[in-house]
């Protein structure tokens, strides 16, 4: 006895509302055996179907299905859909070859399979959009019978076929299921189909709902070519007639209503396991279909990425170029535009593009694969290929979930793209150098502190990609009962993935922000950081060792150390030299000595030569031994030249003319005094006496007494300066010849005292100028000066009473849009000048501490001013890097200090203003007071030669 290909026996199907569509069904379908199933609309035969095919989904959809018995291969259950589901993504032969593939056929016979169902094999290449009705299901019922399935379930078969063709399709089915051994149930309305097929006729009762057999003993099988068919048809047709009006307003019983089972954590649990299960099955369907593979993830591709590209493009240059033109106009807080854009880079396009390239492939590419899935379960097309043996999740969420998260993966970087071009734009309107470097520096080559952003945009577009392929394909893949469920499928994915993509943003944020460290990038061991840098060292006094890192876009990260070396740190000689020109001693020193002679002198009697009455052609002048070589005699070799101070002393009887030299000897203002008389008489026996007397010792007495209060004094060095905080600057003589040149200056060296603290410097300086008076500095010397007044804390009060901390924290713009505040300066290394390009350079290397939202750091920052004369002083260099530890070094806010260097020209007049300010402060109206004659310095121009700073002063002696 043949096992039955269906048995079914006490069916019960309970609707969602407790309302019973069928109750106590039996049937049993022998092989080769054709059953035809009648009713009207509702009676529940289309649920009928869904009870073979779709059990678990009728479950979970809210219907309570029960049966004593329900016996059938699954395996063996062929379907043919209403209006036939033909697989619109595959053309006549795609549909045919499929089920042959699936049920170990040869995909050659595919056109005459198309000869069997009474089709053109030509037919084979066209698409199933370009089929009528008949046509379709024509070509449905090949696919089935191709699949070799043993029971055939064809649900209203003749759906808009005319007579001719309800006939033809009747033939084709007996013919086949007799060709093929197979048993068929077709669920139809068409009184002809049936009884055109039918080797039994049941009639799901609107009364009942039972299954009721019709002409259980008198029907006599298919009554295609029987002789009464037009009897048969007639009466078939008035017992389903009678039985509609009798019966079919009828609702269905009442039954005990159950609350719908819900489940709150398998909506939120659907992706997860729809991603699972597209993961395991994928590579095996990449395997064993590859071409099934490639169908769907070309048609996915087609739908997520290659119709939407341009949408993707533009969308993507729009927003890239209104962000950072935005931020460019709004964001600057006083920064230069282009700064602006060099400070920010790429970041933007981390920031935002795994946000904003989710959210519109959500919106476009994930909808449409959603609507794509959603109305293949609509039009039962996944029914279909469940009934070919072709297992949904393998052939159809694999390579969907695959490709949606690649195509999304590819969106993810055109968006980028299209960002950065857009940012292009923004920069080429700022003529930002190097823009395309800039914009892709954080993705190619990320600076140290960026580089964990770039990470997070890799994992958050990663996460997108698939979350978003999990989501599209979970409920696009769902089962869809009407139209308006793949409506609502698209509006469900397209919130829940919005949901995915800000809950990582927060997530992401939360975890970068809160909970990871800096991470540390750039370490220093052994003085050398471990990622490859640049090594360089600059200058001197203050030498700074730098390491240089050059990232993509112009970036450069650097950080260094300084020292100070040279030779001001250690005893030595002398710091800088006055000098004194001959018009200083013409105009000043002449008359003041002049008039101490001559007050000392009044009143005087000499003997033989009567009483003093004045004195007449006094000159003090630098000499050199080679322009005055009647001077060997009385001052011998002085190498280093000599103050030679001539005059005529006028007496009663005679005229004393006196020459005195000063030749210096030892180191300081020490000299030999040296002096001649020529005395002249007519009378030979007063020259007698007189050479008795000794003119040369009247000479030397006159000298002593008088040059050498005068002169000395005038020659000693200045009184100290009082500075302000009970500083005091003192200047002494110290060990060194003075430079001497003939009627135009004499230089002497000095030293500088701090409060009994004296710093010494060798002295090299350029030949003295001839102005009246003078001070040379070389940088050695102002080294020195500027380290004592370092040392003793002098700078780093003024830089504190300057407030440069309080000026800037308290400024609006800062107090408004920034968090960062500083504290003040304090220098770390005395400040250097050496020689730059024809400048002055002085140097510092200051710590400043920065806090920023309770944050504290330590500023090291590199400045330097350029001074040139008379021009004025420029912003040579700034530099800032913020030291967390010895070991890392991190910059900070490099970019905004870069963007004030680069403005540094408009520095220029507000620097020279500064320095011709603290010039006019040490030197202006100066008044030197203890000296025989009073000295009053007016003004000070400073000037640059030979790498040393000649300060000419303007002074005037009273």
């Amino acid at each position: 006895m043949d096992t039955p290909a269906l048995a079914v026996r006490g069916l019960r199907v309970a609707l969602p509302d407790g309302r019973v569509l069928i109750d106590g069904v039996d049937l049993s379908i022998k092989p080769g055996e054709v059953v035809v199933l009648l009713g009207g609309s509702g009676a529940g035969k289309s649920t009928f179907a869904r009870v073979l095919f779709e059990r678990e989904e009728l479950a979970a959809a809210g219907f309570d299905v029960m049966a004593a018995q329900l016996d059938l291969d699954r395996e063996q259950l062929g379907l043919v859909p209403q209006r036939g589901a033909l697989f619109d993504h595959l053309d006549v032969r795609g549909n045919l070859e499929i089920a042959l593939r699936h049920s170990g056929g040869d995909v050659a016979e595919a056109p005459r399979w198309l000869e069997r169902v009474g089709l053109d094999p030509a037919l084979a290449d066209a698409p199933v959009t370009a089929l009528s009705g008949g046509q379709a299901q024509r070509v449905a019922v090949a696919r089935v019978l191709a699949s070799k399935r043993k029971l055939l379930f064809l649900d209203e078969p003749s759906v808009g076929l005319d007579p001719h063709r309800v006939r033809v399709l009747a033939r084709l089915i007996r013919e086949q299921v007799a060709k093929l051994g197979i048993s068929a149930i077709v669920v139809t309305h068409d009184v002809a189909l049936a009884a055109g097929v039918a080797d039994r006729l049941f009639l799901l009762s609107l009364a009942d709902r039972k299954l009721e057999p019709l002409f259980a003993d008198r029907w006599p099988g298919p009554v295609e070519d029987h002789p009464d068919r037009g009897t048969w048809l007639l009466e078939l047709e008035a017992a389903i007639v009678d039985h509609l009006d009798a019966h079919g307003d009828k609702p269905a019983p009442a039954g005990s209503k159950k609350p719908p089972r819900r489940s709150l954590i398998e909506p939120v649990l659907r992706p997860f396991t729809t991603a699972f299960t597209a993961l395991v099955r994928a590579p095996g369907q990449l395997v064993r279909h590859p071409r099934d593979f490639g169908i769907i993830a070309k048609r996915v591709l087609l739908q997520t990425l290659l119709r939407p590209l341009v949408f993707y493009a533009i969308v993507s240059t729009l927003i890239g170029y209104t962000v950072l033109f935005v931020i460019s106009k709004v964001g600057g807080a006083g920064v230069r535009p282009d700064a602006l854009l060099r400070q920010i880079g790429g970041s933007y396009v981390v920031a935002l593009a795994p946000a904003l390239s989710a959210l519109l492939f959500v919106a476009a590419s994930g909808s449409a694969t959603n609507a794509w899935l959603g109305s293949m379960g609509l039009t039962k097309q996944t029914l279909a290929l469940d009934a070919l043996g072709v297992d949904r999740r393998s052939y159809l969420w694999a390579p969907a979930w695959v490709t949606a998260g690649l195509a999304y993966l590819l969106v993810a970087g055109i968006f980028a793209f299209g960002m950065i071009a857009g940012g292009l734009l923004v920069c080429r309107g700022y003529h930002v150098p190097h823009a395309w470097e800039l914009l892709t520096a954080d993705f190619v080559d990320p600076r140290p502190e960026r580089v964990r952003y770039a990470l997070r945009a890799g994992f958050l577009v990663w996460m997108y990609a698939w979350g978003i392929a999990s989501d599209v394909v979970a409920k696009g893949g769902a089962n869809k009962p009407e139209a308006d469920s793949v409506t609502r499928g698209m509006t469900a994915s397209v919130v829940a993935c919005t949901l995915w993509v800000v809950a990582w943003e927060l997530l992401t944020v939360i975890v970068m922000f809160g909970v990871m460290s800096p991470p540390a990038d750039l370490h220093v061991t052994n003085g050398r950081p471990s990622r490859p840098a640049e090594l360089s060292r600059e200058g001197s006094p203050l030498v700074r060792t730098r390491w240089t890192v050059r990232y993509r876009g112009g970036f450069v990260r650097e950080v260094g150390e300084t020292e100070l070396v040279g030779p001001y740190q250690k005893p030595g000689a002398c710091v800088g030299r006055i000098v004194i020109g001959q018009q200083l001693l013409d105009h000043g020193v002449t008359q003041a000595i002049g008039k101490q002679i001559d007050a000392e002198l009044r009143g005087e009697s000499v003997f033989p030569v009567g009483d003093y009455q004045k004195l007449k052609g006094l000159a003090v002048r630098w000499a050199e031994l080679a322009q005055h070589p009647d001077d060997k005699a009385m001052v011998g070799d002085a190498p280093h030249g000599y103050v030679r101070v001539g005059a005529t002393v006028v007496f009663d009887r005679v005229e004393v003319p006196i020459v005195v030299a000063l030749v210096p000897e030892g180191a300081g203002v020490h000299f030999r005094l040296a002096a001649r008389a020529e005395l002249s008489f007519d009378n030979r026996a007063m020259q007698w006496l007189s050479d008795k007397i000794g003119g040369d010792k009247l000479a030397s007495r006159l000298a002593r007494r008088q040059i050498d209060d005068v002169l000395l004094t005038t020659l000693a060095p200045p009184p100290p300066f009082e500075l302000d905080d009970h500083q005091t600057l003192q200047f002494t003589y110290c060990d060194g010849p003075i430079e001497i040149a003939d009627a135009a200056y004499g230089a002497l060296p000095f030293a500088v005292r701090f409060q009994g603290n004296v710093a010494h410097v060798p002295l090299a300086l350029p030949p003295p100028t001839r102005d009246a008076l003078s001070i040379d500095l070389t940088p050695d010397a102002l080294n020195g000066l500027l380290h004592e007044l370092w040392r003793t804390g002098w700078l780093d009060r003024r830089l504190a009473e300057a407030g440069l901390d309080r000026m800037f924290n308290s400024d609006p713009t800062v107090a408004e849009f920034l968090s960062v505040r500083i504290g003040p300066a304090t220098l770390a290394l005395a400040p250097v000048v050496t020689p730059h390009e024809d400048k002055l350079r002085v140097a510092a290397d200051a710590r400043v501490p920065i806090t920023d939202e309770g944050h504290t750091s330590t500023g090291r920052v590199y400045g330097a001013l350029d001074a040139a004369f008379p021009s004025g002083v420029d912003l040579g260099a700034l530099e800032l890097t913020c030291e967390q530890t010895r070991e890392t070094l991190v910059p900070c806010y490099g970019d905004l200090v870069a963007a004030m260097r680069d403005r540094g020209a408009a520095f220029h007049g507000a620097l020279t203003e500064q320095l011709r300010r603290l010039v006019t402060a040490i030197f202006a109206e100066r008044q030197l007071a203890g000296l025989p004659a009073d000295v009053t310095i007016h003004t000070a121009t400073p000037s640059l030669v030979a790498g040393a700073l000649h300060l000419k002063l303007d002074a005037s002696i009273q």
